[in-house]
């Protein structure tokens, strides 16, 4: 059975400098993002939540919403 709920594809500059900062602290210079299809372009996201209201991030935008089965991205490798 599918995960039905639905998920926020969001992305925050603030959340994106402090992953790049913890990066280069571990010794890894170039951490690869998730990205997300929107409008057939793709983007870079800093995370998936389910809930907006609790976006970790003042500057967070919701690059798109949806079930995660109906949505193409990648997945983060840092």
């Amino acid at each position: 059975m599918s995960d039905s709920r639905i998920y926020y594809w969001i992305y925050s500059r603030t959340q994106q400098d402090r992953i790049d900062a913890v990066n280069r602290q571990a010794g890894f210079v170039n951490p690869i993002y998730g990205k997300v299809v929107v409008n057939g372009s793709q983007k870079i996201y800093t995370d998936i939540i389910s809930d907006p209201s609790k976006a970790p991030f003042a500057d967070t935008k919701i690059l798109i919403k949806g079930r995660k089965d109906k949505i193409s991205y990648t997945l983060p490798n840092f």
